[in-house]
């Protein structure tokens, strides 16, 4: 499951692409009650904080805070955490070389494998 944001370093422009995989799995949390529509409007918000201010302006903007992003470890360091909710996580990456942010998993309850 990936879901990819695309910084382009010329315009200064973010853009989210969202998978197929990762829109089922919102999808079927949201059929489960695993994940509200105030969740996925979390997650929407998330996105749009990207592509209205950058990669930079995220982390400046007080964003990170505001979502509680962070650094993981163990087998997800290089990764980062941002809350959508109490127990619920968007997982994802950024790749510095290209400066893209990857989504490798949204989780309902805060699991991390």
């Amino acid at each position: 499951m990936t879901s990819v944001i695309i910084f382009d370093n010329i315009d200064c422009m973010v853009t989210v692409e969202i998978s197929k995989q990762i829109e089922k799995r919102i999808s079927q949390l949201h059929k489960e009650g695993s994940l509200s529509l105030n969740d996925i409007d979390m997650i929407n918000i998330w996105i749009n904080a990207y592509e209205q201010y950058g990669l930079d302006g995220y982390f400046e903007s007080g964003f990170d805070e505001a979502f509680n992003d962070h650094e993981l470890k163990g087998d997800r360091q290089g990764q980062r955490s941002a809350s959508i909710n109490k127990q619920a996580r968007i997982i994802y990456e950024i790749r510095k070389t290209k400066l893209v942010v990857k989504v490798i998993k949204v989780t309902p309850d805060h699991d991390y494998s």
